[in-house]
């Protein structure tokens, strides 16, 4: 009675766990699946459970991960960290992939090894760490110049690729008119489609939802960018340089200084 009550409250630990706890027989079939597993993952337990751990990794990684868990079985070693050489990645039930650290231990049992891997998601750290090297770059970027063209340039292309895959900068020139600068730094096809739309500026009497934001002084985000869209929100010359461009979403913030 007292080890069931004690393998009890050691697997409600295992199960509440927020990392994914996954453990594997020596075929790598998943017989333990956690729910922080669920979470990360996506899968529920009863559709885990008795899968190949493949299903959880990348498929350019899968051959690599197989030949590491079989030179771990043969190591005298009984657990170690995982990625010390390299980034590890997971595999979503969704298709998507995301940035991970884990550990993975073994236990020799008399019908094989069982190994058990603990998991954490790292998206949230890696995307800070992206966000902090991108501000950092940025205030290097800007220093540079304090010449209004190249500002403005350097404006345009520091979105390329972090935030965006072209950038359009309309400025608000002393005597109210619009002046348009484009990235530099987009990939070579969307720069043809980018310099169109930059031979038509806007004008105040623009049906662009630029215009509006530039007016209000407020952020917009158009998720979706489709032909309905272009026909309510832009002239009807310049929607097939949108469409060539391929814009999907859209993002207008106001920058003041």
């Amino acid at each position: 009675t007292a080890l069931r009550a004690s393998e009890a409250k050691f697997s409600g630990i295992l199960g509440i766990a927020a990392d994914a706890i996954i453990s594997v027989d020596h075929e790598h079939h998943i017989v333990h699946f956690n729910r922080g597993a669920e979470e990360i993952f996506g899968y529920k337990t009863g559709d885990a459970i008795g899968r190949h751990l493949n299903v959880l990794i990348p498929a350019r990684f899968r051959s690599g991960h197989d030949a590491h868990m079989e030179a771990f079985a043969r190591s005298p070693t009984t657990a170690r960290r995982m990625g010390e050489r390299r980034e590890i990645f997971g595999l979503r039930a969704d298709g998507s992939e995301f940035p991970a650290e884990a550990s993975i231990s073994k236990l020799v049992l008399p019908d094989g090894i069982l190994f058990t891997v603990v998991l954490r998601d790292i998206t949230d750290r890696k995307r800070a760490e992206e966000d902090e090297r991108f501000l950092v770059a940025a205030s290097t970027e800007l220093a540079q110049s304090l010449d209004f063209d190249a500002a403005t340039q350097i404006v345009a292309d520091l979105p390329i690729s972090r935030l965006a895959d072209a950038c359009l900068v309309d400025i608000v020139m002393p005597g109210d008119t619009l002046r348009r600068v484009i990235s530099t730094r987009q990939r070579p096809e969307l720069t043809l489609a980018l310099r169109a739309l930059a031979e038509h500026p806007l004008t105040w009497d623009s049906p662009s939802p630029i215009i509006d934001s530039i007016r209000r002084k407020r952020r917009e985000l158009v998720t979706t960018i489709d032909d309905d869209w272009l026909e309510a929100n832009e002239d009807p010359a310049m929607i097939p340089h949108w469409r060539a461009l391929g814009a999907r979403a859209l993002l207008t913030l106001p920058l003041v200084a």
